[in-house]
């Protein structure tokens, strides 16, 4: 066999993207709702390659106040 092994066999890859589908959930609430031991990473990994599920980062960032971009401008 060549290649790395993969970190999620074949059947939880299924319950991962069978489990996602069916709501609006996100890799690390995933998890512990499938008692999976790998890291999230491998999760988000598996649920971004899969091409009929709308998958997209989270962005955790709040968006800039008035106050903080004219803060930005006169640095």
């Amino acid at each position: 066999m060549m290649g790395p092994t993969p970190s999620l066999p074949e059947r939880d890859v299924r319950r991962l993207v069978r489990t996602a589908s069916t709501g609006d959930y996100t890799a690390p609430q995933l998890r512990p709702m499938l008692n999976q031991t790998p890291y999230v990473r491998a999760s988000q990994c598996v649920l971004s390659n899969v091409d009929w599920l709308c998958y997209s980062k989270l962005n955790s960032t709040l968006p800039l106040s008035k106050a903080d971009k004219e803060a930005r401008k006169a640095w």
